[in-house]
């Protein structure tokens, strides 16, 4: 959901409820006033992903508040990403002077003068829900490849496609510090190197190493 509110839209907040019912992942921007405004609806809804933005460094983008360290809360690359505009309103992005640009067939970008290709950089928590909705896509593809060697040992009834279980998976990936890197989320290191695979140390391979780090995420996260 890249997209906040002031106040609470009722419609919105039943559509959540349906969704959560289903155990659907939400997750929502968290908004671009900094640390002058508060958290938007639908990101300040129970059970709904807060997600800010951060710098390519792990640290809060300056347009992000810092994101908090309680679970459910959450930073991710929302800096300089490449994105598209739609080609319907190609023109208000134009008119609006937003740096528009194609890639050629050597997979560059170029200024746009002319034609429908509409590629554009931009920044905000918009911009780093979706990447984290993309993560939780991609940890659904490895469950659905890696099924017996992730819930082996778990409870008959662990579902692993749940919001609790991508909380637990969250709370593992992400890094806690003193800092600003309160609950960034680094799927290739984790909280205290949880999820870093070092070749020649580790003696299971990468796919059973990783199949074991969320096997042991859900234990802990008693799910």
């Amino acid at each position: 959901m890249s997209f906040g509110m002031d106040d609470v839209c009722h419609d919105t907040k039943t559509a959540i409820e349906d969704a959560l019912k289903e155990n659907v992942i939400l997750l929502a921007a968290a908004g671009n006033g900094g640390n002058c405004k508060g958290i938007p609806y639908p990101a300040s809804e129970k059970d709904v992903f807060e997600i800010f933005a951060s710098k390519p460094s792990g640290y809060a983008a300056d347009f992000s508040a810092p994101s908090r360290p309680v679970s459910g809360s959450y930073s991710f690359f929302g800096c300089k990403v490449v994105s598209i505009w739609p080609s319907s309103i190609l023109n208000t992005a134009k008119n609006g002077r937003s740096s528009l640009f194609h890639y050629d067939d050597k997979g560059n970008h170029k200024d746009l003068q002319n034609g429908c290709n509409s590629w554009t950089v931009m920044s905000g928590t918009s911009f780093a829900s979706p990447l984290v909705a993309a993560l939780v896509a991609v940890l659904y593809q490895f469950h659905e490849e890696n099924r017996s060697d992730i819930l082996r040992d778990l409870h008959p009834n662990t579902n692993f496609k749940s919001p609790r279980a991508v909380l637990a998976i969250f709370d593992r990936m992400s890094k806690v510090s003193d800092n600003a890197w309160y609950n960034f989320l680094e799927p290739t290191w984790g909280k205290d190197e949880f999820f870093r695979f070092i070749p020649g140390y580790h003696n299971e391979g990468q796919r059973k190493f990783f199949a074991g780090k969320l096997r042991d995420a859900l234990k802990y996260g008693k799910v």
